[in-house]
């Protein structure tokens, strides 16, 4: 099920005369392909997330941020089927850069993801059969050698002076 958007008006109603008040909307494919330009974004979901994304899914989210910047990516949510249906994230514009991360089932303490450069591809691939709620992320952008605090340990805190304790 590729997804689709609405282009023309959705409220036009049939004249008297026989003839349509406005020019006539059209659904156009959008497939599942995105090219994300900001500087930050999200969230982000899979298709019909939520409820849960579609069978044979290939999606694609190319995330560019200005030059001397990296990316900084965060799962709010994250559920897919073990080992069927997978995100793959590559440090680099395309799915030919090194593979940075790949996840499937429920997401651990992976978050957030950082990159090494100022682009950033994400794949999803489902199979054929069993879909899960799927996924929702942002990102935001940061200098380049920027330190960000790291994920806060399964039980544990952050005191005020930025320590991890348990």
């Amino acid at each position: 099920r590729p997804w689709y958007q609405l282009y023309g008006t959705a409220y036009i109603t049939c004249l008297p005369d026989g003839i349509w008040s406005g020019p006539k909307p059209t659904c156009q494919e959008t497939g599942c392909r995105f090219n994300l330009k900001a500087s930050s974004g999200g969230p982000l979901t899979s298709p019909g997330y939520p409820i849960g994304y579609w069978n044979n899914a290939d999606c694609e989210w190319l995330i560019t941020v200005p030059a001397g910047r990296t990316i900084r990516l965060t799962f709010d949510s994250f559920e897919t089927e073990s080992h069927h249906d997978v995100m793959t994230i590559y440090n680099g514009a395309n799915d030919s850069a090194s593979q940075f991360r790949r996840f499937t089932g429920n997401l651990g303490s992976e978050n957030p993801i950082g990159s090494t450069s100022n682009v950033m591809f994400l794949r999803f691939t489902s199979d054929y059969d069993v879909t899960y709620q799927g996924f929702q992320f942002s990102y935001t952008s940061i200098e380049a050698r920027q330190c960000w605090y790291p994920p806060v340990p399964h039980n544990g805190i952050i005191d005020k002076g930025s320590f991890f304790t348990a």
